[in-house]
């Protein structure tokens, strides 16, 4: 009882490395008598017994948790945590350099942009609610308002760092914003930035508090990250925030072709009824895509496919088109290899962490050759409409977009392309952080976007098509293993058909082990 006492009362202590504690703890059980109990009291201990906040929610989280798993992410965590305070100091440095032109900001601030007409003139400005003022610098002053007359002020500025900040004098605009019109003043600079717009345009103008605050921390807030490195990735997103937009992209400089067989005929079919119970859905999804200028209402067409629509989580809705019955019989399918398992894991090999970005409606974002637009046209319950975009269900839509992806980021060492699926890794946190600047530089130099609620950034391992990728290699899912090792017995030819899928995708798993 008192060995037990003892072990029970065994902390984490000061300056303790986890594996010096983890050490101390495996001595005092020694003496404890836990027998069979051993391996989850060890657990119990350790994940009780840390004393940083983060590891330990961590590990409360972690489903069927073992002493090994608890191990294993702790001490990820803690070198994680050890190379990020490097990084993050870095950047403080770098922060401080750029908000020594700003002014002072209060604790809670958030920032979006926003166009304007002011004085004549169209002006993006900064939208900055922990900024008193608005201001702009003297020569988007000399840029956009020439004529107007620069007045003196006795206000004075101070930046976020208390640095002061030459203010030249101020301007009065007439500021322009859905059908208001206000007189306001604008304060002229001596500082290299964007124009900013603060709280006293905030009120006059009345601006959505909670559209700005959404449109702030939306980028930022819906990030999946588990170390102490958003700083880093934080910089990243506002570098390239139109690459995580919501809206849906257009990939510059490239069409997709589609290419018919000698002799192929037109095919038109008739649309198909929708249920009453997605019918709404199914049209709100159409008007979007009408908006976004994905689909044209056209009143003719030698070519139409009914739509199929696809169920999405959220109550969202994906239309795709039964192009099997129609324009796929008369293609000639574009050739280019999807990536094997075995290529991409080789991409991933020597990394320490890992980040995963996912293409936002990927091929949505690659348009259609005009002249090849009319064989994708789509038969629905509210007529006909033309894609301007490549359409999910078209023969040649995997190839032509990964042969298009994988031209985007060729030459990016550690990076691995599976159609709307981009990998990232580095040997360390600085190389991987450059190589993922250098892929989303790309991504926003295409105008591509992709959805950052279903990004990972540097985590320590991702998930892939059954297996588990981490800084120790490629391992097994469990979970994928005991689906086939608890699949019923065959008893028919469907069953084996569905098993034999089951292994094949798999295609790595020993059957021995399966089996």
């Amino acid at each position: 009882m008192v060995e037990l006492w003892k072990f029970r009362q065994r902390m984490q202590r000061e300056g303790e490395s986890i594996t010096e504690y983890i050490t101390a703890l495996q001595r005092d059980a020694k003496y404890c008598g836990f027998g069979e109990y051993l391996q989850k009291g060890l657990r119990n201990q350790l994940v009780f017994g840390l004393r940083n906040q983060r590891i330990r929610t961590r590990l409360i989280e972690e489903r069927e948790l073992t002493f090994d798993k608890a191990k294993q992410i702790a001490l990820s965590m803690e070198a994680s945590g050890e190379g990020a305070e490097v990084l993050n100091r870095r950047y403080e440095v770098n922060l401080a350099e750029r908000k020594k032109s700003q002014p002072r900001r209060d604790a809670t601030a958030a920032t979006t942009t926003k166009r304007l007409r002011v004085s004549g003139s169209l002006v993006k400005f900064e939208v900055d609610s922990g900024s008193p003022v608005s201001l702009i610098n003297s020569s988007d002053k000399t840029k956009y308002f020439t004529d107007l007359p620069l007045k003196p002020t006795s206000i004075e500025l101070r930046s976020y760092c208390g640095s002061k900040i030459k203010v030249f004098g101020v301007v009065e605009t007439e500021v322009m914003y859905k059908g208001q019109k206000n007189k306001l003043h604008l304060l002229v600079v001596d500082a290299k930035r964007h124009p900013l717009l603060g709280r006293e345009w905030i009120r006059a103008l009345q601006l959505d508090w909670n559209a700005i605050m959404d449109s702030s921390v939306t980028s930022v807030d819906r990030i999946n990250l588990r170390t102490t490195l958003p700083i880093a990735i934080k910089e990243l997103v506002e570098e390239f925030t139109t690459v995580f937009d919501d809206s849906i992209g257009k990939i510059e400089g490239v069409q997709a072709t589609l290419h018919l067989k000698p002799g192929s005929k037109p095919v038109f079919l008739k649309s198909r009824s929708i249920p009453f119970s997605i019918r709404d859905t199914v049209e709100r999804e159409i008007h979007k895509m009408v908006e976004s200028g994905i689909l044209v209402k056209v009143n003719r067409s030698e070519w139409a496919t009914p739509i199929v629509p696809v169920m999405k989580s959220a109550n969202k809705i994906r239309l795709c088109g039964d192009f099997k019955l129609t324009v796929n019989k008369s293609l000639l399918v574009d050739e280019h290899p999807l990536p094997t398992i075995n290529e991409m894991f080789s991409n991933m090999a020597g990394g320490e962490k890992f980040t995963k970005l996912d293409l936002a409606q990927a091929y949505l974002q690659m348009m259609v050759r005009p002249q090849d637009q009319t064989m994708l046209t789509l038969n629905t319950h509210l007529g006909l409409y033309q894609p301007t975009r490549l359409m999910y269900g078209v023969a040649s839509a995997p190839a032509i977009f990964q042969r298009e992806i994988s031209q985007i980021l060729h030459g990016i060492p550690g990076v691995s392309v599976f159609l709307d699926d981009v990998k990232i890794t580095g040997p360390n946190d600085e190389v991987h952080l450059n190589r993922l600047r250098e892929v989303l530089r790309r991504f926003h130099e295409h105008n591509m976007r992709v959805n950052v609620a279903k990004c990972e950034f540097l985590t320590d391992s991702i998930e892939y098509c059954g297996y588990i990728i981490d800084r120790r290699g490629i391992h097994k899912m469990p979970k994928k293993v005991d689906a086939i090792q608890k699949m019923p017995r065959p008893e028919n030819r469907e069953q084996v058909r569905a098993f034999l899928g089951l292994v094949n995708y798999y295609d790595t798993i020993r059957l021995d082990q399966c089996l």
